[in-house]
C-alpha cells in the first residue's frame, strides 16, 4: 500500500470542491478541473460512480507535467459506500483482505484506453475532508 501517492476531496452538497491528487508520475500536484455528477444510464460506469471528472491539469492552476499513461485521463468518484452499494461486497473483502475498514468513496483514475490506471479508498478525517490510501 502506498501512502505517498493520495487524492484528498471535499463533497459539499454533492460538489466536489479543492481535489488535489498527488502521484509519483507527475512534478506537481494535479487537479481534475471539471468534474460533474453523472446520470444513470444502465451503463457500469454510472452504477459504480456518482461523479465523473475530466480536464486533467496542475493543482490551483500550476504547470506540471505528467507521464504519458496519464494523457486523457478521466477519474470516478463513487457514492458513499454502504450495503446498497452495488460494489460494497467487492470493495469489503478487498477492505478485509488488506486490513482496512471499508472506504467511505472510491476514487478511480482512468486512462485513454478505459482501463483503470489508480483507485484509492477515500475515508473521512476529522476535518470532513475525503483522504485517500491507494
Amino acid at each position: 500500500m502506498d501512502k505517498e501517492e493520495y487524492v484528498k476531496f471535499q463533497v459539499e452538497d454533492g460538489e466536489i470542491k479543492g481535489l488535489r491528487i498527488h502521484l509519483k508520475a507527475a512534478t506537481g500536484d494535479l487537479t481534475f478541473n471539471d468534474c460533474s455528477a453523472l446520470i444513470k444510464d444502465g451503463s457500469n460506469f454510472t452504477d459504480w460512480f456518482q461523479v465523473e471528472c475530466r480536464k486533467l491539469g496542475g493543482f490551483e492552476g500550476q504547470t506540471v507535467t505528467y507521464e504519458y499513461f496519464l494523457a486523457g485521463a478521466y477519474a470516478g468518484i463513487s457514492p458513499t459506500v454502504d450495503p446498497s452499494y452495488s460494489m460494497y461486497a467487492a470493495l469489503k473483502e478487498v477492505a478485509e483482505a488488506i486490513g482496512l475498514p471499508v472506504p467511505g468513496r472510491t476514487f478511480v483514475i482512468y486512462g485513454q484506453n478505459r482501463s483503470p490506471i489508480y483507485e484509492f479508498f477515500c475515508y473521512e478525517d476529522e476535518e470532513k475532508e475525503n483522504k485517500s490510501t491507494k
